[in-house]
């Protein structure tokens, strides 16, 4: 006579039906895991017993996508850089693009070494969203007839600046924002005004010849697609008493900056007088984004403590992510606004 199967099973039935015992099957899910966290983490566990630094890899710096990318000014320098994977946060840094290197350059017979910040300013998707996005300005419908991003990017650039004969800073870099916004909202906003305008397009000039070439202002589109914040970094620099750290370059989609410091969140058990003194350093920061010689008011609109760094001097405070900031101008009563 036949009879039905019962609809349901025990766990342990299951198991054995499938994967044999249930003590074999549980082995299995532990290797599997340990497979994985010393793939993630191969890097780190190298490092730290072996001291192994590795060096920055073209996949990496995506150099054959350029002008669609940061620029290229840094690249003779990047071989020089060596990446240390660090413990802990690594997994959380890597996910956002950041890295953190060690930069040897010769002096006589010696070298000196400095650590610096490396960021691709965005994940491999938010990469290739910024691509189609180029895409669909040039083409309306993607990249289509086998175009490059680089040309494709390049492209759209000289058309923008054929518009003007004059071939100024000012209108060309707005143009190049408005095109931004129509086909997605950026991460850094600027608004109107024809002193920002300059004041990108000179950070934008890698080469400070007075002018914005078709090349540069290819690299400032995708800069602004991705995320604008090496542009808000560039265009107001550390030099000018902003809080912000200073970019050494940048290297096909790879920018190198130096480094501030541990986050201000590390060092929340730190004595309290150490503390006062990093709660005035941050006030402080905060007041120059807000007052400044060059009239500039900076909106952060994503305020978050692992924002903020903190020098080894225990004075100095930069704010080391610039995403999420809107950047306005103050205008005088005498002006009319």
């Amino acid at each position: 006579m036949f009879r039905m199967r019962r609809f349901w099973t025990s766990p342990s039935w299951y198991l054995r039906r499938h994967c044999g015992k249930p003590r074999r099957a549980v082995r299995a899910v532990f290797l599997a895991v340990a497979l994985l966290i010393v793939l993630i983490f191969w890097d780190n566990i190298t490092f730290s017993l072996f001291g192994r630094l590795r060096t920055v890899s073209e996949s990496e710096t995506q150099t054959w996508t350029c002008p669609a990318c940061y620029g290229t000014d840094f690249c003779s320098r990047a071989k020089n850089v060596r990446l240390e994977p660090r413990l802990g946060s690594y997994l959380t840094l890597a996910l956002k693009g950041v890295s953190f290197g060690h930069l040897f350059t010769k002096t006589g017979d010696d070298f000196d070494e400095e650590l610096v910040v490396v960021k691709s300013l965005g994940s491999s998707k938010e990469l290739r969203d910024a691509d189609q996005a180029i895409c669909r300005l040039r083409h309306g419908d993607g990249c289509a007839g086998g175009k490059s991003i680089g040309e494709s990017t390049l492209l759209l650039a000289q058309t923008l600046k054929a518009l003007d004969k004059a071939q100024k800073i000012e209108p060309f870099v707005q143009r190049i924002t408005a095109a931004v916004r129509t086909d997605r909202r950026p991460n850094v906003g600027f608004c109107q005004s024809d002193r920002l305008w300059f004041n990108l397009g000179a950070a934008a000039d890698s080469n400070k010849d007075g002018r914005l070439s078709a090349e540069e202002g290819a690299q400032l589109m995708t800069q602004l697609l991705v995320n604008g914040e090496v542009t808000l970094f560039r265009a107001f620099p550390s030099f000018g008493g902003f809080p912000f750290p200073k970019v050494l370059g940048a290297c096909g989609r790879l920018v190198f900056e130096e480094y501030c410091g541990e986050p201000i969140n590390t060092l929340l058990d730190k004595p309290w007088l150490q503390r006062v003194r990093l709660a005035l350093s941050v006030i402080l920061a905060v007041l120059t984004l807000t007052e400044n010689d060059q009239k500039f008011v900076f909106h952060l609109l994503d305020l978050n403590m692992e924002n903020f760094a903190m020098a080894e001097n225990g004075i100095t405070v930069k704010l080391i992510d610039g995403e999420h900031v809107l950047v306005s101008e103050v205008f005088g009563e005498e002006e009319g606004r």
